[in-house]
């Protein structure tokens, strides 16, 4: 698998970890926050997940030499 690829699977695998993330999140704020956060709030966490999740990912990548979806999902 080349660079490109694996770049392209960490990227998608980020996402859903930030998206399961946000959409766990939102659901506890809007069951047990008064007043609800605001979407911004969301925005910016979102960011930060992503990012970690990249960061996670690559070091995951360097340390083992290979991308495992599971352990990086419970990791974050």
């Amino acid at each position: 698998m080349t660079h490109h690829n694996n770049f392209q699977k960490i990227l998608k695998q980020s996402l859903i970890i930030s998206l399961v993330a946000i959409l766990f999140d939102a659901i506890i704020h809007f069951l047990f926050s008064l007043p609800m956060e605001t979407f911004g709030y969301f925005i910016i966490k979102f960011i930060i997940y992503f990012i970690y999740s990249i960061l996670f990912f690559k070091f995951y990548e360097l340390a083992f030499k290979k991308i495992e979806f599971i352990p990086i999902l419970i990791g974050g």
